[in-house]
């Protein structure tokens, strides 16, 4: 690439400061995800006072629960102390009404997020070499992502998304969004891109089981499978055969397998008792931040949420933030399994295949969502989604398809 090309991209990324701070949420997450509020603030208040165009709609609806029940919480509660959490909200719904008003470019967005990934592999890498030189970046570590929350120091990689866990599910979503446009490449004979492609998902697969997240790996061989069946679906047999075959195998490379007794009995407690603070607190919950105090006076562990996407919502934000989710999850899933009935976009589509059942996946046993770094993602990509399905459900009701399906219906009758 020639210098002033690269001097234009530069100058490209810098006048798109949403771009920008998607990035910064892999490299300074906190810069990052203040950056992502402060753009969906500005533009909540600018559809409100300006172009008083918010769109009724199911987002709206969700976004509008969970902020009436955090703040009732947390008056309710008396927590104080996490009174930024209805601001939180407000700033994520900004954030989707930026990338409705401003659509967020499909390719750009794609690039971050694998590049994104590939940098928390790295990142990590680079880090433990420093420390083990004796170079520690102290408080700054914070402002890299390289600061350790929530667990015990650890030999599990975590890059700069502070906890493995949350690391596992952005290179869960980096590897499907990289499948996804791999998939492109191989149906239209790209093949030179696997030169690419093959070690960045190599990467991807060692970073994602050096996490040390069992969920993760599991996930990573499921998100494999499903990339393998979408190429060629005949492949399912061979999966399955395979699957069988080596499962003692797998089961031996499998991180922390040894623990995994342990691990179930760990979830059933904060399951169980999730259910009992939600049933304590049934109508607008306890709050995502004051959760973890309440679990203590339960059972005198510090636990930071529900492990679970379902009951995290029920219990942080009550009956009325519950229904809200569920009600959308219904909605996109069903929107989502209208795609599979459309051929013609299968392309188009691939990348919502593959990325949303890495984010149920990854959140039946852990709630990674409850981390902006994810969340943030997470939403853009829902955007990416509704305005995808919109164009093609306007596509398939455009006079043109409807001119095409009367002539259809009339060789039918012809020949019949």
């Amino acid at each position: 690439m020639k210098r002033n090309d690269l001097k234009d991209k530069i100058n490209d990324i810098k006048a798109q400061p949403f771009a920008l701070m998607m990035i910064l949420l892999y490299v300074l997450p906190p810069i990052g995800v203040a950056g992502l509020a402060w753009i969906g603030f500005k533009q909540l208040y600018k559809s409100l006072s300006h172009e008083k165009n918010i769109p009724l709609n199911m987002i709206t609806y969700f976004f509008t629960a969970l902020f009436v029940t955090s703040l009732m919480a947390t008056v309710e509660n008396h927590a104080w102390l996490y009174s930024y959490v209805p601001f939180m909200i407000i700033g994520y719904y900004g954030v989707y009404l930026y990338t409705n008003v401003k659509p967020f470019d499909m390719v750009q967005f794609k690039w971050i997020v694998i590049c994104g990934g590939v940098y928390i592999v790295c990142i990590d890498k680079f880090m433990r070499a420093l420390n083990d030189m004796g170079i520690d970046f102290g408080y700054l570590n914070y402002l890299f992502g390289s600061a350790l929350i929530g667990i015990k120091p650890t030999e599990r990689l975590f890059g700069s998304a502070y906890n493995p866990n949350l690391a596992d599910v952005l290179l869960l979503l980096s590897l499907a969004v990289l499948y996804s446009n791999l998939l492109n490449d191989l149906h239209s004979k790209a093949f030179y891109k696997l030169f690419y492609a093959v070690p960045m998902i190599g990467i991807l697969m060692v970073g994602i089981t050096e996490t040390g997240s069992r969920s993760g790996f599991i996930s990573m061989l499921i998100l494999t499978a499903i990339f393998i069946m979408m190429y060629y679906w005949r492949s399912i047999y061979l999966i399955g055969i395979s699957l069988i075959v080596m499962f003692n195998k797998i089961y031996d490379i499998m991180p922390r397998h040894q623990l995994i007794i342990k691990s179930i009995h760990n979830r059933l407690e904060i399951w169980t008792t999730s259910i009992k603070i939600f049933l304590a607190h049934p109508v607008v919950g306890v709050g995502p931040g004051y959760f973890k105090s309440i679990y203590e006076t339960y059972t005198g562990k510090l636990i930071a949420h529900p492990h679970n996407l379902l009951l995290a919502f029920f219990a942080e934000y009550g009956i009325v933030g519950g229904i809200a989710f569920l009600v959308l999850i219904l909605y996109t899933i069903k929107k989502w399994l209208h795609l599979f009935k459309n051929s013609k976009t299968q392309n188009q589509s691939y990348i919502f295949y593959l990325t949303f059942p890495v984010i149920l996946l990854t959140n039946l046993l852990d709630f990674p969502l409850c981390s902006p770094q994810v969340g943030m993602p997470v939403l853009i990509l829902l955007s990416l989604f509704y305005q995808h399905i919109n164009q093609v459900e306007l596509n398939e009701h455009s006079p043109q398809n409807n001119t095409n399906h009367v002539l259809l219906m009339k060789r039918k009758t012809e020949t019949a």
